[in-house]
């Protein structure tokens, strides 16, 4: 499932501008070269200590010529930025380039003379010094690096060999040739890929996977060739015979699926790929920029945008390095790609006027873990005499009290510890009517080919318990699949997977007043990322053991669990003064002891050995001591906590109404005994009391049996009793 943002909201008539959309990265650019060389060929990699970036030098001399190129590399930071001075790898007696990095190790062709043909694959380890030499021979091309494995062309053309060489065994394969003629080796963890050319230029790979050589591509009148990897996924340029440009093309190894990334508007070039980025250079403005596609999102952007060209690109993990032509001679620059924060303002609410609304940022989350985030609530659009603003702006949670009838958008910008603005994201908050939720259900997993898949959106509702109506639409389905959804506008539409790929569909919910939201949910045959599962909201008191526990966790792929998944436990927020730590931060259950009081906002994310999920996040309230009071509605965050989500109108009620419960304990903490009340009797107790007051739930509730509503509206109500007679006395 996936949350969708609304592009224009209709509210009764009312019609509310968008804002301005921002891209998913922030930029921070690095010069790492300033010379009067010409380097060239930046790659990019990590040596267990820090980010690296590889490149060639050369110079120009007075005679016109290019002398002998050298390899060079220098440490970044995590941000990009060059730490201390370059390191020279070779000496200047040889001309070395066609540079490429993994982990400890660099490789390179050296050639005995300037821009010649006879040339040695080199090794050099970056953690010893050590240089050695690979393979000697006319027409070495392409040398390209993946842990422990070397790969490079050989041979004249027209007699080409793809040779493959094992750095801990010591071994040499030819794993293609000696014909066709090939170009534009790349290696990665499953493929081998190269450019064949018999007629046309074809993808070919061998596969680590099957164990076996074998076409990608075999078309005529089109030209695929510039090719990379990274995973399941391979990447190239394409071009038709009678085009004058090109576009770029990914492909998965695993599904079959073929994406368009660029098309021939902007004269794409040069894809790389790592993980689920993919860089290309292009001409969008006129000059060569540097651009970034997000496989998972969809999204391209602009890295670069200057006067001059940039091109020569590498991406590694959030970093990508090009050369930048704007100083005359090539310079080495490198992008720290930081992913804006995800902003999650909460859903639209509907209350009196007077009565207190909740503000609630705990769901937002950076996905680079950039934490501590910090929160900005603003009132964009308010009723003309209105003088409403957040008890605290700057508070993950906080309140609002609307003071004239009318409709309030309210916006949450989420900033990251480096400085990346995500949002605004908004929500309003209204005396007539809240929106709908839309809710698609999980992805998922399709295995054969003609199976029904039946997207489940059954956890919909609307807050203010109004009727709403369901549409769906498959808004992607692969090439050439004439799948259509059946009961389109029921709870459990369904169609048939007729070819391999993604299938999303789009949900609309529409509420009796005409306010509709939206959702989507993916089913493919890809892998789809695990599930992470945090648990509940929950409160303690200073030195209490808070555990965490993530063992409701799941991976579609793998509902038996045959593979475990790998955890990650962090702090997104906590309050000042804080040294507790979460340990262990890498296990399913872990724990953490808070020595100061105040909110802590934890996150898990889960991994399957190649996707993260979407963080799952809680929020723990600690106390100093614990009263009468708070000790009663703790004893409901536990019965809340120990209820099967299913029995909710919506299995993330479960944590929110915890989290409701947290801003009773927060009032009462300092003082606030009838903001405390008024939360209990205005907004809690409403969603429990459906079966005590008429005998059965009702449309506010958000407990669907009375069993459970039994659990925990005696103890909301005994706290509304305490506190009546605080208030009194």
């Amino acid at each position: 499932m996936k949350k969708i943002p609304s592009i224009v909201i209709t509210v009764l008539g009312l019609f509310w501008l968008p804002l301005a959309a921002a891209g998913f990265f922030e930029y921070t650019e690095h010069r790492v070269t300033d010379t009067t060389l010409y380097e060239t060929t930046p790659t990019l990699g990590h040596d267990g200590t820090s980010n690296l970036v590889v490149y060639t030098a050369r110079e120009l001399l007075s005679t016109g010529q290019f002398d002998q190129a050298d390899i060079y590399y220098r440490r970044l930071d995590a941000g990009g930025a060059p730490i201390g001075n370059p390191v020279r790898v070779t000496s200047g007696l040889t001309d070395d380039y066609l540079n490429d990095i993994s982990g400890d190790y660099i490789v390179f062709v050296a050639f005995d003379e300037v821009l010649g043909n006879a040339g040695t694959v080199m090794l050099y380890r970056i953690s010893t010094g050590q240089l050695r030499a690979l393979g000697i021979s006319n027409y070495i091309r392409a040398p390209k690096i993946h842990g422990h494995y070397v790969v490079w062309l050989q041979g004249a053309a027209g007699a080409t060999e793809v040779i493959l060489y094992d750095i801990n065994t010591n071994i040499f394969q030819a794993m293609a040739g000696p014909a066709p003629p090939k170009f534009y080796t790349q290696i990665g963890s499953r493929f081998i890929v190269w450019a064949s050319v018999d007629g046309d230029f074809d993808i070919e790979v061998f596969d680590f996977k099957l164990g076996a050589h074998y076409a990608i591509t075999s078309t005529s009148n089109t030209q695929e060739q510039f090719s990379a990897t990274s995973g399941d996924w391979l990447v190239w340029h394409a071009a038709d015979t009678d085009s004058p440009t090109g576009r770029i093309e990914a492909y998965n190894g695993q599904t079959g699926e073929l994406r368009i990334i660029a098309n021939n508007d902007d004269f794409p070039i040069s894809p790389n790929i790592d993980g689920e980025l993919i860089t290309y250079e292009a001409q969008p403005d006129g000059n060569v920029d540097v651009l970034v596609h997000n496989l998972s999102t969809g999204l391209t952007e602009n890295v670069t945008n200057d006067p001059g060209d940039q091109y020569l690109n590498d991406v590694h993990g959030d970093l990508v390095a090009y050369v930048d032509r704007r100083s005359g001679d090539g310079d080495i620059y490198v992008m720290h790609l930081n992913e804006r924060p995800v902003v999650n303002p909460g859903i639209d609410q509907t209350v009196n006027r007077g009565q207190t609304a909740s503000l609630d940022g705990t769901q937002s989350y950076d996905p680079d873990g950039d934490n501590p985030l910090s929160y900005l609530w603003k009132v964009e659009f308010a009723p003309g005499a209105s003088t409403a603003q957040p008890v605290d702006p700057t508070a993950v949670v906080t309140s609002f009290v609307p003071d004239v009838l009318g409709f309030y958008t309210i916006t949450l910008t989420v900033t990251d510890a480096q400085g990346a603005h995500g949002g605004p994201e908004w929500i309003v908050v209204s005396t007539v009517n809240a929106a709908p939720v839309a809710d698609a259900g999980p992805d998922q997993v399709i295995e054969v080919l003609g199976t029904q898949i039946e997207f489940d959106g059954s956890q919909c509702y609307d807050p203010d318990g109004d009727a709403i109506t369901l549409a769906w639409a498959l808004e992607q389905v692969p090439d050439g699949s004439t799948a259509v959804l059946a009961n389109a506008t029921t709870t459990t539409p369904s169609f048939y997977a007729d070819l391999k790929g993604d299938y999303v569909a789009r949900l609309t919910v529409t509420d009796s007043f005409n306010e509709a939201r939206e959702d989507t949910a993916t089913a493919s045959f890809n892998n789809l990322a695990p599930v992470a599962d945090a648990g509940t909201s929950q409160s303690a008191t200073v030195g209490d053991t808070v555990t965490l526990d993530g063992s409701g966790s799941s991976d579609a792929n793998d509902p038996g669990g045959i593979y475990p998944l790998s955890y990650l436990w962090r702090f997104i927020t906590t309050p000042d003064g804080n040294t507790a730590a979460i340990t262990p931060p890498d296990a399913n259950v872990a724990t953490f002891v808070p020595n100061v009081p105040g909110l802590y906002i934890v996150e898990l994310i889960v991994n399957d050995g190649e996707l993260d999920s979407v963080p799952s996040i809680i929020q723990v309230l600690v106390v100093s001591e614990q009263t009468t009071i708070i000790g009663i509605i703790r004893d409901g965050q536990i019965e809340i906590g120990l209820l099967d989500p299913g029995v909710f109108k919506n299995k993330n009620l479960q944590s929110t109404l915890n989290g409701k419960l947290n801003e009773v304990i927060g009032f009462i903490t300092d003082g606030n005994y009838v903001e405390a009340r008024d939360k209990l009797v205005h907004d809690i107790i409403a969603k429990t009391n459906g079966c005590a007051t008429d005998g059965a739930p009702d449309k506010n509730d958000w407990l669907k049996d009375c069993e459970s509503q039994a659990a925990i509206y005696p103890l909301i109500l005994e706290a509304i009793t305490l506190l009546d007679v605080l208030i009194g006395g």
